[in-house]
Protein backbone atom coordinates (compact mmCIF):
# COMPACT_ATOMS: atom_id res chain seq x y z
CA UNK A 1 0.00 0.00 0.00
CA UNK A 2 1.20 3.47 -0.81
CA UNK A 3 1.57 5.48 2.43
CA UNK A 4 1.57 8.77 0.54
CA UNK A 5 -1.86 8.36 -1.01
CA UNK A 6 -5.00 7.89 1.11
CA UNK A 7 -7.63 6.49 -1.23
CA UNK A 8 -10.31 6.50 1.47
CA UNK A 9 -10.56 10.30 1.19
CA UNK A 10 -11.19 10.19 -2.56
CA UNK A 11 -14.66 10.23 -4.07
CA UNK A 12 -15.79 7.38 -6.28
CA UNK A 13 -15.43 9.60 -9.34
CA UNK A 14 -11.84 10.39 -8.38
CA UNK A 15 -11.14 6.70 -7.88
CA UNK A 16 -12.47 5.94 -11.36
CA UNK A 17 -10.30 8.70 -12.84
CA UNK A 18 -7.22 7.39 -11.04
CA UNK A 19 -7.96 3.88 -12.27
CA UNK A 20 -8.21 5.18 -15.81
CA UNK A 21 -4.99 7.19 -15.46
CA UNK A 22 -3.03 4.25 -14.02
CA UNK A 23 -4.36 1.90 -16.70
CA UNK A 24 -3.25 4.30 -19.46
CA UNK A 25 0.20 4.56 -17.91
CA UNK A 26 0.46 0.77 -17.75
CA UNK A 27 -0.24 0.57 -21.48
CA UNK A 28 2.59 2.99 -22.20
CA UNK A 29 5.18 1.15 -20.03
CA UNK A 30 7.13 -1.98 -20.75
CA UNK A 31 6.37 -4.90 -18.42
CA UNK A 32 10.06 -5.15 -17.45
CA UNK A 33 10.15 -1.57 -16.22
CA UNK A 34 10.19 -1.30 -12.38
CA UNK A 35 7.63 1.51 -12.59
CA UNK A 36 5.23 -0.91 -14.22
CA UNK A 37 4.94 -2.97 -11.01
CA UNK A 38 4.61 0.17 -8.89
CA UNK A 39 1.82 1.62 -11.03
CA UNK A 40 0.14 -1.78 -11.21
CA UNK A 41 0.09 -1.87 -7.40
CA UNK A 42 -1.34 1.65 -7.28
CA UNK A 43 -4.09 0.66 -9.68
CA UNK A 44 -4.83 -2.48 -7.64
CA UNK A 45 -5.20 -0.35 -4.50
CA UNK A 46 -7.55 2.04 -6.28
CA UNK A 47 -9.64 -0.86 -7.57
CA UNK A 48 -9.74 -2.50 -4.13
CA UNK A 49 -11.00 0.73 -2.53
CA UNK A 50 -13.60 1.18 -5.27
CA UNK A 51 -14.85 -2.42 -5.00
CA UNK A 52 -15.05 -2.15 -1.21
CA UNK A 53 -17.23 0.94 -1.50
CA UNK A 54 -19.47 -0.75 -4.05
CA UNK A 55 -19.89 -3.78 -1.76
CA UNK A 56 -20.81 -1.51 1.15
CA UNK A 57 -23.34 0.32 -1.00
CA UNK A 58 -24.90 -2.96 -2.17
CA UNK A 59 -25.07 -4.18 1.43
CA UNK A 60 -26.73 -0.95 2.62
CA UNK A 61 -29.28 -1.10 -0.21
CA UNK A 62 -30.04 -4.73 0.60
CA UNK A 63 -30.59 -3.90 4.28
CA UNK A 64 -32.86 -1.01 3.34
CA UNK A 65 -34.82 -3.25 0.97
CA UNK A 66 -35.18 -5.94 3.67
CA UNK A 67 -36.51 -3.38 6.15
CA UNK A 68 -39.10 -2.21 3.64
CA UNK A 69 -40.39 -5.75 3.08
CA UNK A 70 -41.58 -6.30 6.63
CA UNK A 71 -45.18 -7.49 6.51
CA UNK A 72 -47.34 -7.28 9.59
CA UNK A 73 -49.50 -10.40 9.74
CA UNK A 74 -51.51 -9.70 12.88
CA UNK A 75 -51.43 -9.95 16.63
CA UNK A 76 -51.23 -12.87 18.99
CA UNK A 77 -52.37 -13.33 22.54
CA UNK A 78 -50.16 -14.99 25.07
CA UNK A 79 -50.46 -16.08 28.66
CA UNK A 80 -47.49 -16.56 30.94
CA UNK A 81 -47.74 -19.38 33.42
CA UNK A 82 -45.26 -19.59 36.28
CA UNK A 83 -44.77 -23.05 37.65
CA UNK A 84 -44.38 -23.47 41.39
CA UNK A 85 -41.71 -26.13 41.82
CA UNK A 86 -41.58 -25.79 45.59
CA UNK A 87 -42.03 -28.89 47.74
CA UNK A 88 -44.78 -29.16 50.34
CA UNK A 89 -42.27 -28.35 53.12
CA UNK A 90 -41.13 -25.18 51.37
CA UNK A 91 -44.74 -24.08 50.79
CA UNK A 92 -45.58 -24.65 54.47
CA UNK A 93 -42.45 -22.78 55.58
CA UNK A 94 -43.33 -19.81 53.32
CA UNK A 95 -46.91 -19.74 54.61
CA UNK A 96 -45.76 -19.69 58.24
CA UNK A 97 -43.14 -17.01 57.52
CA UNK A 98 -45.73 -14.88 55.72
CA UNK A 99 -48.14 -15.32 58.63
CA UNK A 100 -45.59 -13.94 61.10
CA UNK A 101 -44.47 -11.07 58.84
CA UNK A 102 -48.09 -10.11 58.19
CA UNK A 103 -48.75 -10.00 61.98
CA UNK A 104 -45.75 -7.69 62.54
CA UNK A 105 -47.03 -5.33 59.80
CA UNK A 106 -50.52 -5.31 61.34
CA UNK A 107 -49.16 -4.51 64.84
CA UNK A 108 -46.98 -1.62 63.61
CA UNK A 109 -49.89 0.02 61.83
Amino acid sequence: MNPLVDYTTKTTEELLELNKKYTQRLYSLNGDNPLYTYILNLRDQVQAEYHERMQLQIHKEKLKKDKEQIIEIGEIQSETIFLDNATEEEKLLKAVANLYTDKKDDQNS
